[in-house]
């Protein structure tokens, strides 16, 4: 019975891993794609529709401001537009001074990913520590449901592992 019941979490937390892959991955993917290669990416002239900070409330953090930047671009006549967040500032005085980059109505470098142009930045960005903070746990998290945990729950069933 106790084999059974340590399949069975093992398979379970397989699918979880696997249903949080296929949610995130995209978002991974594009801002891996983004801190890998937009400092090498060609730029065209975009036009900033929009340059503020949003709050984001956290009760068990303090607050903190996105200076978010959305624009618009041409590339091969084809029209595209796309919002980056700038910066997750710790007051909306420090994501003010990151938007004053970025006034409304006016023009703005866009570097976009030549083999898929919906893929725009207005600040080339790198493995730093906002990548990091943004995906780094939910790439452990990933690897620990789809590969820690089902292996150490397969050798405790092997009998590999010594179980109370």
């Amino acid at each position: 019975m106790k084999r059974y019941f340590l399949v069975a979490a093992g398979c379970m937390n397989l699918v979880y891993g696997i249903v949080v892959s296929i949610w995130l991955g995209p978002s991974i993917l594009a801002d891996i794609r983004i801190a890998a290669n937009s400092s090498k990416w060609p730029t065209t002239s975009g036009i900033v529709l929009e340059s503020r900070a949003l709050s984001v409330d956290n009760v068990m953090l303090a607050p903190v401001y996105l200076a978010t930047v959305t624009y618009a671009y041409e590339v091969s006549y084809r029209k595209y537009g796309g919002s980056q967040v700038i910066c997750e500032c710790p007051s909306e005085i420090a994501a003010d001074e990151m938007l004053l980059k970025f006034p409304k109505s006016t023009r703005t470098p866009v570097f976009y990913d030549p083999t898929h142009p919906v893929l725009s930045v207005v600040q080339t960005r790198d493995f730093d520590s906002a990548f990091l903070g943004k995906w780094g746990i939910e790439i452990a998290m990933i690897l620990l449901f789809v590969a820690v945990l089902p292996f150490l729950l397969w050798m405790s069933v092997r009998g590999r592992i010594r179980t109370p």
